[in-house]
């Protein structure tokens, strides 16, 4: 198919106002079918897992079709809508913040319990982490925050490490992630430390990080995972059928690398090879009006807030009058932060010695979940011929 008779098919503006459903679903055919022509496609598919090269291909037509349909929507002059979302309150923020300070103290338990350093009590496998950390602040097994353990917070939250963006509830989650907090570590642990170097850190949590430097707790990252792994290998055991099994279907179709389906890179040097002149001035004009209306959305927000405080602001001296707006609001959200976070706490103590439960609206079950891992621990341990228990 020839770019031109592509373009006149993809920009068919009467198919897309008068049925924009069929217009999206055949031109997005259509780029798919185009790319499966290209070399480079081809030379994926033979390199990579086959499923990650289709997720790929379904990532560059959808973003083809957006910045198609963006110029008409341009054209036509059409009003963006905004997602509006309900922010936290200040106060459940700062609930939210205390969280984190126990999610560290878990976490270091969490290492000394897979190097069979401790035991605790509750916590029989490697799962009990995450369920602890869904209903954190009212979790037995951690040991309330202390006034030397809320002033430390509250000297990250002063410090440049402190993004807000990392701290909001559905990252939090990550936050007990062993394999992806301590893999990292493992595959480098050649890096040379240094307290003043926090690059080399990037996949922990910057709370983590400070936290470390300034109790030395960095250590407990460096200890083996006996109790993981064992875990593991029990859940994964098999018989020698079902081994033979898996083996003969891991020859019968070997294992490919898994292609990176979000390569911005590999998109624009396809683009600009294959694409027409009209596609690819659609595409940057996509792109250059989502960072203009992602900084705009960003400045009416703060702004907004700024203008409805009741106190004088600084802004910080700055080249750029817009990176200065940014450093004066994010100096006035950490000091609201932290306001609501000296509340927040005295309320938290209240509520320590009265043995009042913190609201909790998490619903997630997870007690199915956890059953089946113990059901393929103990077969594991079956086949071994030890007992059912968690001794090992």
């Amino acid at each position: 198919m020839s770019k031109r008779k592509s373009d006149s098919e993809k920009f068919d503006k009467k198919l897309f106002y008068s049925n924009p459903e069929e217009w999206n679903e055949k031109t997005n055919k259509m780029i798919k079918e185009e790319m499966e022509t290209w070399d480079e496609i081809k030379k994926c598919r033979v390199s990579y897992n086959p499923e990650s090269v289709n997720r790929f291909i379904d990532y560059y037509a959808t973003k083809q079709v957006n910045a198609i349909k963006h110029g008409f929507e341009k054209n036509k002059n059409k009003e963006y809508d905004e997602d509006e979302e309900d922010d936290l309150s200040l106060m459940d923020n700062a609930f939210n913040h205390l969280g984190i300070i126990q999610h560290k103290k878990l976490f270091d338990l969490q290492l000394q319990w897979r190097a069979k350093l401790i035991e605790l009590p509750d916590v029989n496998i490697t799962f009990d982490f995450e369920i602890i950390a869904e209903d954190i602040l009212n979790s037995k097994l951690l040991t309330p925050i202390s006034v030397e353990e809320f002033n430390l917070y509250i000297s990250f939250l002063e410090s440049c490490l402190y993004n807000d963006d990392d701290y909001q509830p559905d990252n939090i989650y990550e936050f007990q992630n062993y394999s992806e907090l301590k893999g990292w570590r493992l595959k480098n642990d050649d890096v040379e430390d240094n307290d003043d170097d926090f690059e080399d850190w990037d996949y922990l949590p910057d709370w983590y990080v400070f936290h470390n430097t300034q109790t030395g707790n960095e250590k407990y990252l460096l200890l083996p995972d006996i109790k993981g792994e064992k875990e593991m290998f029990y859940r994964t055991r098999k018989t020698p059928d079902e081994a033979e099994k898996l083996e003969k279907e891991r020859l019968e179709n070997p294992t490919k690398l898994w292609m990176n389906v979000f390569e911005d890179e590999l998109i624009e040097k396809l683009m600009f090879k294959y694409e027409s002149a009209k596609t690819i001035k659609a595409f940057k004009t996509y792109k250059y009006d989502q960072d203009y209306y992602e900084n705009l959305d960003n400045l009416e927000e703060m702004t907004s807030i700024l203008l409805k405080s009741k106190e004088k602001i600084p802004i910080p001296a700055c080249e750029d009058w817009l990176v200065g707006i940014k450093k004066a609001f994010r100096n006035y959200q950490i000091k609201q932060l932290i306001g609501a976070l000296k509340d927040a706490y005295k309320q938290y103590l209240m509520n320590i010695s009265l043995n009042i439960a913190f609201y909790n609206d998490n619903s997630r079950s997870m007690a199915s979940l956890r059953e089946t891992y113990y059901e393929q621990i103990f077969r594991g341990r079956r086949l071994e011929g030890e007992s059912e228990n968690f001794d090992y």
